[in-house]
């Protein structure tokens, strides 16, 4: 009789998370968050992780993701970013009842649908101390879910038991149309897309409002080198806005700005001030 590998005797663990770059957390982020906290956890609990882009070369399409969101016996899934196609294949396991252990970082607010569930968060520094603190705390988490799946509770992190729905049956002889797999493919692209485009519009909201910052009543901070004639246009459209860090004063009006200057006018001053370029 052949040795059996212990390799295959392990369970494992499918990692939902983003996978695309996202410029507001930086190059490579969520790959180290993955490889410090997610990995290490899981094989600390007994679990093999396996993500998506891992087994690339296999050529795993829409249906191979879902099988094993359905198959594995554990999914851990980061819900930092509010990324679509992570709640997408939430969504799978959960209308399965099947355990799955939540996560997300100190800076993404709980998502309203989800915020009943329990979720572990960890530190998106990725400091060595709390990195440490991180990989303990979640493998304990893995080993007690799925602990608790086995031996019949059914309440940990499951929409359909709080709901008092029967989870459906999972038939392995279903097969998928190449049209079906092809909707699928078509989904999750259009969720990747969707989340890429609202990064970009956190990005540059961060931006203008940092820019916002940095005018005072009377006179601009920034040099005139620095601005651009579109930044400038935009200065009319703040010119009645108040708010409380600038004591309810008006921000001022944008006048005029030709080659040698701009000039800016503050309502309560009524001679304008021009400011000449450097």
């Amino acid at each position: 009789m052949p040795e059996e590998n212990p390799q295959e005797l392990q369970k494992k663990c499918f990692v939902i998370m983003p996978i695309a770059e996202l410029e507001s957390y930086g190059q490579g982020h969520f790959a180290r968050v993955y490889d410090y906290i997610i990995k290490p956890a899981c094989l600390e609990a007994g679990f093999i992780p396996v993500r998506a882009d891992e087994v690339k070369q296999t050529n795993m399409i829409v249906l191979d993701i879902l099988q094993k969101i359905i198959e594995f016996d554990m999914v851990i899934c980061d819900l930092s970013s509010r990324n679509a196609n992570v709640f997408y294949e939430l969504g799978i396991r959960q209308a399965f009842s099947l355990p799955a252990v939540l996560m997300k970082d100190k800076r993404t607010l709980r998502a309203f649908d989800i915020a009943h569930m329990r979720d572990y968060e960890y530190d998106e520094s990725l400091r060595v101390d709390s990195v440490q603190s991180d990989v303990s705390n979640i493998s304990e988490l893995i080993r007690n879910t799925y602990n608790s799946h086995i031996n019949g509770d059914t309440h940990v992190n499951s929409l359909v038991s709080l709901l008092g729905t029967t989870a459906p049956k999972i038939n392995s002889q279903v097969s998928l149309t190449d049209e079906t797999k092809l909707i699928l493919e078509s989904i999750r692209d259009i969720g990747e897309r969707i989340s890429s485009v609202e990064d970009k519009i956190y990005n540059s909201t961060s931006r203008n409002y940092g820019r916002l910052e940095r005018i005072i009543p009377g006179e601009i901070v920034e040099s005139s080198a620095n601005i651009s004639a579109r930044s400038l246009n935009n200065l009319e459209i703040v010119s009645s806005l108040q708010n409380s860090k600038f004591n309810t004063t008006p921000l001022g009006k944008y006048i005029e700005k030709n080659k040698n200057s701009q000039i800016t006018n503050n309502e309560k001053t009524p001679t304008p001030s021009v400011t000449n370029k450097p």
